[in-house]
């Protein structure tokens, strides 16, 4: 039985529109149509965008450790590991990603497709950074950077270092426990709920010595988030 054909928008000038609608101008085109396809639309395992997003994502972390390094001196190094991942996360990534609106781009099974995939923040987040990875390859790492750079310059513009809100909790509890002597703390999946689309998390987190806390969210990542949080704010009354 032949194999259905994945859906995409426009399939057949997708090659010719996505470079100009993104704004970028990559020298190997099918590299880039590469990184806007999801393992659901691949027409055969490995032709998907997973390595390049592994890529991007290193890619992408360095040059925005970079930006922090050059424009903020004063800052420590746990300081600026908490500012990145404020900046460089899921819901960050999402968010730029419809702002150039990638989804529309994206090659994906009919299956994805339906439960809304060209929304979600997972899929979108991992388009983006296998973008970046592929525009790497394909231009360069002067002309990487320069694109992560003119991406995020206005997300750390925008950055309240001062609102706790942007701190990155797991990171913040690692370093209070681990300086107590108490360890790393260890996270665990307790349950995922609700139907495939809308899933719901739920993530404890535990150090010896002290109670389990839990917490939901859309993502294990929030719901470790949460976790930490909850967690860290209990320790930190145990030393007032």
């Amino acid at each position: 039985m032949k194999k259905k054909e994945p859906k995409s928008p426009a399939k057949s000038n997708l090659e010719n529109n996505m470079a100009e609608r993104l704004e970028l101008k990559p020298e190997k085109p099918a590299l880039l149509k590469l990184a806007l396809t999801h393992r659901s639309g691949a027409v055969k395992p490995g032709k998907d965008n997973q390595r390049l997003e592994f890529l991007g994502d290193a890619v992408l972390g360095l040059y925005v450790s970079e930006l922090f390094y050059a424009q903020e001196p004063e800052l420590s190094e746990g300081r600026m590991s908490r500012l990145r991942a404020a900046v460089v996360n899921e819901k960050s990534l999402a968010n730029l990603a419809r702002k150039i609106g990638l989804g529309q781009f994206l090659v994906m099974g009919a299956g994805e497709e339906s439960s809304g995939g060209r929304e979600k923040d997972s899929i979108l987040a991992d388009a983006l950074e296998a973008l970046i990875g592929a525009y790497y390859l394909s231009n360069g790492a002067r002309a990487a950077r320069a694109l992560v750079r003119r991406w995020w310059r206005p997300l750390i513009s925008s950055l309240d270092q001062r609102n706790p809100h942007f701190d990155d909790y797991k990171t913040r509890l690692q370093e209070l426990t681990q300086s107590r002597g108490l360890g790393v703390p260890k996270y665990e999946l307790v349950k995922a709920s609700g139907p495939e689309n809308d899933r719901i998390f739920t993530m404890a987190v535990s150090i010896p010595g002290s109670p389990t806390f839990r917490s939901n969210g859309r993502t294990k990542k929030a719901a470790s988030q949460l976790a930490a949080k909850a967690l860290l704010s209990e320790l930190m009354k145990k030393n007032d």
